[in-house]
Parts: C-alpha cells; structure tokens; sequence
C-alpha cells in the first residue's frame, strides 16, 4: 500500500473518531515496517505526549541536545536533533524514541 494512501486512510479514520474536542490524534508511522499506528488521547495526558512538550521541556533539551549525548558515536546528531525538536515543537509525537535515548 502506498505510504501516501495509508496515511490518508489512517488520518481519515482519526478524524472519524474523533468527536470531543478534549481529545488530540496522535499517529505513530514507520513506513519501513509498513506499520501505521493511530490513536487518540486526552489533551495533556501522557498518551498525548506533551510530557516532553510541556513539564519536561528543559530537562529533554539539556541532556538530548548537550554535546556530550550528541557526541556519541552510535547516535546519529541529526536525527537526534530531529526527534528531540519534532517533539518540543509539537509537530510529531517521538515519546517512545525519546525514552530509548535516554537508556
């Protein structure tokens, strides 16, 4: 199925169940596996990931963006950066990849 029509269908679907106004869509997409993954959540719940957006703003930035984390040899920078501003800016929820990076 093409990235494009699967995204459509998903956001189609979320858009259907999604009446009240107290709730936020989320997706989760990973075109390599074909896996594409919708929800919906509370505004300002955990599900919603504003933890990191919101009451963890600072901390995120400090020890993702901080040289020494991006100096690391199996990170790649970009892609940190990209993950870590996606998700402070709200543009995408990268919760579950922020975790990992903090392991």
């Amino acid at each position: 199925m093409p990235c494009a029509y699967a995204e459509a269908q998903l956001r189609n679907v979320l858009k259907t169940v999604c009446h009240a106004t107290f709730y936020n869509t989320r997706t989760w997409i990973d075109e390599g596996l074909g896996v594409y993954v919708g929800w919906t959540a509370l505004k300002h719940s955990f599900s919603d990931g504003v933890w990191y957006r919101d009451h963890l703003h600072d901390y995120a930035r400090q020890m993702l963006l901080d040289k020494r984390s991006l100096a690391r040899p199996y990170l790649v920078r970009a892609g940190v950066e990209r993950v870590v501003n996606s998700q402070l800016n709200g543009d995408s929820n990268y919760t579950t990849k922020i975790h990992r990076l903090q392991r």
